[in-house]
């Protein structure tokens, strides 16, 4: 037996289906069409009688509407009418039924239908859980056009839920999500952390996967990519598009509940991550840095900037110490402190603030 439907997501989808104006006019016009027997308007004003949109809420007048436009076979308002069945709006609670219109919704094609339908399967509510059958239902939602079903899908084959992870599936589902309007914040930074993942720069000699290699702030050797989600802090090499390399220095304080100590950004030769570093991102001591681009990079391929000593780096001031030999592109040196004095005092401030 149906337990319950998943509500989040359907109240959710159900809140985006705006009612096409709400004045009184416009309510007016919409009266005489449902009465007229079209079947958007009947759908459209039982919406808003469903949520006060324009007039005084009522679930029985929502019901009557919504009825009669999924009597007349509209998409939507047989999702709409789940969804009173679903909660008992303007009639008896019905889980059952609820699933079984959402289901008829979905066959007609309604993308918010094909949402609920897949949480339900996703999560086991009121049907035995089945992911891969979840994930048909966001995939064909998401090809049909709904933004937050590309931002589910992508998710899918990010995490492998219901399908095997695909990176490229995933970045093409955030990156077609987020430019069609969805903002989700997990989606959006999901995107950004993917991008940052698999960003590639290119460079006069040709692309190069950029490596980042940075100091967690309780000094552990991992790092997942979705700790990355924010902006890289401390100081790090960035790449310009004339093919410069520069100390970047707006980025010498570290940012509350990011990483706490200085990121450098070097380029790895062609093969080298895939041999040996297949992560995009680890973290190392400054010591451990050094002698892993002695030992690791620097030995078997010159194109790299090769720190000298293994005291390249003084953490505590959030500068670069020594002087580096550089064969790919041009360096521009800097020495002493990455940032001048007005700017280091604003660091301690900053860091004594820092949220834990």
């Amino acid at each position: 037996m149906l337990k319950r439907i998943l509500t989040f997501v359907t109240i959710v989808a159900i809140a985006t289906i705006c009612c096409v104006g709400t004045s009184s006019q416009n309510i007016a016009q919409l009266q005489a069409s449902a009465e007229n027997g079209d079947a958007e308007a009947m759908a459209e004003l039982g919406y808003c009688y469903l949520w006060g949109e324009g007039v005084e809420k009522s679930n029985d007048k929502a019901f009557m509407w919504i009825n009669k436009a999924a009597d007349a076979g509209n998409a939507r308002a047989v999702y709409l009418l789940g969804f009173c069945y679903a909660y008992g709006n303007g009639t008896t609670k019905d889980l059952t039924k609820a699933f079984d219109l959402y289901s008829k919704a979905a066959d007609l094609g309604n993308t918010d239908a094909m949402i609920t339908l897949g949480n339900c399967y996703g999560y086991g509510e009121g049907v035995p859980k089945d992911p891969k059958k979840a994930f048909e239902y966001y995939r064909k939602a998401a090809e049909l056009g709904n933004v937050t079903a590309m931002g589910i899908l992508a998710m899918c084959y990010d995490d492998g839920d219901g399908v095997a992870v695909n990176k490229n599936e995933a970045y093409k589902w955030y990156e077609k999500a987020v430019n069609n309007g969805n903002d989700r914040e997990h989606v959006k930074n999901r995107y950004t952390a993917l991008k940052f993942a698999g960003s590639t720069w290119t460079m006069k000699n040709g692309d190069r996967t950029i490596a980042v290699y940075t100091f967690n702030k309780d000094n552990t050797y991992t790092a997942k990519y979705t700790s990355y989600l924010h902006a890289p802090t401390g100081c790090y090499w960035t790449f310009t598009e004339t093919g410069t390399w520069s100390l970047d220095k707006g980025l010498v304080t570290p940012t509350p509940k990011t990483f706490s100590r200085p990121t450098v950004r070097v380029s790895p030769s062609a093969n080298w991550q895939q041999k040996k570093y297949p992560s995009v991102m680890a973290a190392m001591t400054p010591g451990e840095y050094s002698k892993f681009l002695r030992d690791d990079v620097s030995a078997s391929d010159n194109r790299v900037f090769k720190m000298k000593s293994d005291s390249q780096m003084d953490v505590k001031n959030s500068r670069l110490t020594s002087d580096y030999d550089n064969t790919w592109g041009t360096l521009v040196k800097k020495s002493g402190p990455a940032a001048s004095s007005g700017k280091k005092s604003a660091t301690k401030k900053r860091s004594g603030s820092r949220r834990r």
